[in-house]
């Protein structure tokens, strides 16, 4: 089976700066939308905008890490998958890599994805049979 991450677009919106009573350093609120839907709320004390903005970006792209894994887990479920990752096809279970096999071609992972795969039921045959 071969895994194809989808691509996900995030934004930030309604970033506002604000200086509360008795604060010496402004506060930068704003939410945080993946695919237009809102995710979550988050505020950060910096002293300008780019540095809130940075600060934003990295919680984005560690939120969107956590959906795209989960929405992998829900795709594939308990089988082993191919992946392209890193510039190569790759052979994953539950999210993580599942042994160091890494190609540039995608049939040759299929290849060794059928291999494993038969391996395993050749394994699971003679369990029963010696049982």
């Amino acid at each position: 089976m071969f895994y194809e991450p989808p691509t996900i677009k995030g934004e930030i919106r309604n970033l506002k700066q604000s200086r509360p009573d008795g604060y010496s350093q402004d506060i930068f609120t704003y939410d945080i939308y993946f695919d237009d839907q809102f995710h979550s709320s988050h505020h950060s004390y910096f002293l300008d905008r780019e540095a809130a903005i940075n600060e934003a970006k990295k919680q984005g792209n560690f939120i969107r890490e956590k959906i795209l894994l989960e929405r992998e887990l829900a795709a594939v479920g308990d089988k082993r998958y191919i992946k392209f990752e890193d510039s190569y096809y790759q052979i994953f279970h539950k999210g993580k890599l599942y042994c160091c096999f890494h190609s540039t071609s995608l049939d040759e992972a299929k290849q060794y994805l059928e291999k494993l795969d038969f391996e395993d039921n050749r394994n699971l045959y003679y369990l029963h049979t010696s049982l």
